[in-house]
């Protein structure tokens, strides 16, 4: 989350509170969890995780279905800014919302999953301060009844959470709720 190369661990409160908690690496253990946002991905919202502007360090992404918007803070090093709308129309619901560097230009990229008969895939790249128009990447993937879909590296799997978004991303099956960015991942 601050740039220093070490995975730092993350957590989003939801519900009523929104509180963002992020305890930093000391490269022998974890520091104190300590707020970095205080009204962020509420209840019903998807939290991810993934360097959006290629800086070198891990922003949080909202994903709101329903109203299908998508929200970013920006890493400050040691809190996340404001939130900021980068997409209007991603994700809606019945769709699985994920990040990933898809174009491999060190920006993590927006990605959906439909959960209908078509098992689409979509892909919203970053363009360091907004995602762009949603485009069909693949079809039929992640067929429905399925564990839902996750991104990883072409290199490997990513940590509990999904994507470091380093490099190209590949699509694979799988689902976490835990977070975890590594910044030197994410800077190159």
């Amino acid at each position: 989350m601050n740039g220093d190369g070490r995975d730092d661990i993350i957590t989003f409160t939801q519900g009523n509170t929104g509180d963002v908690y992020v305890a930093l690496s000391t490269g022998a253990g974890f520091g104190p969890g300590l707020l970095w946002h205080d009204a962020y991905a509420w209840g019903g919202q998807t939290p991810r995780v993934g360097d959006v502007n290629g800086d070198g360090r891990a922003d949080i992404v909202a994903f709101v279905q329903g109203s299908d918007d998508v929200y970013v803070a920006l890493s400050t090093g040691s809190g996340f800014g404001a939130a900021a709308l980068w997409h209007n129309a991603f994700a809606p619901l019945g769709q699985f919302p994920y990040l990933g560097d898809v174009n491999g230009d060190g920006r993590a990229d927006a990605i959906a999953f439909s959960s209908d008969g078509e098992a689409d895939v979509f892909a919203a790249l970053s363009n360091g301060s907004s995602f762009g128009t949603a485009v069909k990447w693949n079809d039929f993937f992640g067929l429905p009844g399925r564990p839902r879909s996750d991104v990883d590296r072409a290199s490997g799997r990513a940590g509990p959470g999904g994507v470091r978004p380093a490099r190209r991303a590949r699509v694979c099956a799988g689902h976490r709720r835990i977070s975890i960015a590594r910044s030197s991942d994410l800077s190159s």
